[in-house]
């Protein structure tokens, strides 16, 4: 799926499968490594990320699906 919106509420314009598994983490997005799944909704997926600028510090990254 096309990526919808970051911490910062910019574009991202990086492509994320529609699915990622436990097995697929850790994965590079942009400044952020995601580390795995917090939740998902009809309009958004939420990951446990850290980010690396800039500052490094751990993050929960929300990304719209759709």
């Amino acid at each position: 799926c096309l990526v919808g919106i970051s911490a910062t509420m910019r574009p991202m314009p990086q492509l994320l499968p529609d699915t990622l598994t436990e097995g697929d983490f850790p994965v590079e997005f942009g400044k952020y490594t995601l580390f795995g799944l917090i939740g998902e909704g009809g309009m958004a997926v939420v990951y446990m990320a850290e980010q690396e600028e800039p500052v490094r510090r751990r993050v929960a990254l929300k990304v719209s699906v759709g």
